[in-house]
């Protein structure tokens, strides 16, 4: 299927093409942004038969994408350290000082939901593959994807939203030997670990039964383990689909930029059950040159219907509620710069790229939860 044909199938289903009603999300699902890839082709969505541009990114486009974000992110650490180093924020020796450094720090780091909201704000329709991010998505840089690499056919992201779909491997029927160089799952045919954002995660061939559905679908699991021993198993159709925008809003007195990803379409967890997933939420005080706000606020909460999850960004630990706050997702860095700034007196890198302490901030904003109400 060439991309125009594909850009004409996928633009025709519900969903990207109109504006959804509400703040509230469909019953459809919705997809979170998070650290698994960046989605690029030509669309068509869905208004007269009149095409995007479009651009391929291929996995040159990627690396700069990398390389851009981690330079970025080196400026803030740089800024926040020379800060911390000539007092600015106190005696460097004080608790009171590390904790404003890291603040100071956190509410400039640029995270893989930024350069989600980016290309979907872009009106040019970006394409990419599995071939033009396994290694730098995979290998070269840190906390970068929002969505699985392995079986990536083809990602599209701009013009409002974005649009995956995976070739994904067959599941075999019951008492089937998988082929050579695969590992027996449940159900599944492909089982292997594989590198994503420079940590080996396990992915494999499964199903999911949608609601009302009368036979299970295809899926491609993805499992993590989290930094609390546990992990939770995400979840893929064929397609997966949502939109990404950011906004500045003002919550009790704080201004503070907001990105949601919303409209998801295609994307379950598994834990306690096979729930839908409906909308991922990242928000931030707003900052201007090295001053700090009066209130810090920054924090990251995924929306399930009647379920909720706790989520250490891409490593979660589900809850019971229909809406729960996770752990900040970490900053976009590549894995040399994980190797070579290891640790400050007010932060430290593991050499898996995950900061610590790396903790949310305040109180989540009133207007999540006007959008997002627990059902």
């Amino acid at each position: 299927m060439d991309s125009r044909s594909l850009s004409r199938r996928l633009s025709c289903r519900d969903g990207w093409g109109r504006p959804s009603s509400g703040g509230r999300p469909p019953a459809a699902l919705r997809r979170t942004a998070w650290q698994w890839a960046l989605l690029v082709s030509v669309w068509v969505f869905g208004s007269a038969g009149a095409a995007a541009p479009s651009v391929e990114l291929g996995e040159a486009g990627m690396d700069s994408l990398g390389r851009r974000m981690t330079a970025a992110n080196d400026s803030a650490w740089e800024r926040a350290d020379s800060l911390f180093r000539a007092g600015v924020f106190g005696d460097p020796r004080s608790e009171g000082a590390r904790t404003r450094a890291l603040t100071h720090f956190m509410l400039r780091a640029r995270v893989a939901l930024d350069y989600l909201a980016d290309l979907c704000a872009d009106p040019v329709v970006h394409r990419v593959n599995e071939a033009c991010l396994t290694r730098p998505f995979g290998l070269w840089y840190a906390n970068t994807a929002v969505f699985p690499i392995r079986f990536l056919e083809q990602g599209l992201v701009g013009d409002g939203g974005f649009c995956l779909q995976y070739a994904l491997p067959a599941v075999p029927s019951e008492g089937t030997v998988p082929s050579k160089g695969t590992v027996a799952s449940r159900g599944g045919a492909f089982d292997q670990r594989v590198m994503l954002g420079g940590v080996p995660v396990r992915v494999r061939s499964d199903q999911v039964r949608e609601d009302d559905a009368p036979d299970p679908k295809p899926a491609l699991g993805v499992e993590f383990s989290s930094r609390l021993d546990t992990s939770i198993e995400l979840l893929f159709l064929s397609e997966v689909r949502g939109r990404a925008r950011r906004e500045t809003i003002i919550d009790r007195g704080d201004t503070l930029e907001l990105i949601t990803v919303t409209d998801i379409e295609g994307m379950y967890a598994r834990r306690a059950g096979t729930h839908r997933a409906a909308a991922l939420i990242h928000w931030r005080s707003v900052t201007a040159g090295d001053r700090a706000p009066a209130r810090p606020r920054a924090g990251a909460c995924g929306y399930f219907p009647r379920i909720c999850i706790r989520l250490p960004f891409f490593l979660p630990d589900l809850g019971l509620d229909d809406l729960r706050e996770f752990d900040l997702p970490n900053p976009v860095i590549s894995m040399d710069w994980a190797r070579t700034h290891r640790s400050t007196p007010w932060v430290s890198v593991s050499p898996d790229a995950f900061f610590r302490p790396w903790e949310a901030i305040g109180p989540r904003p009133l207007e999540v939860d006007r959008r997002f109400p627990d059902l």
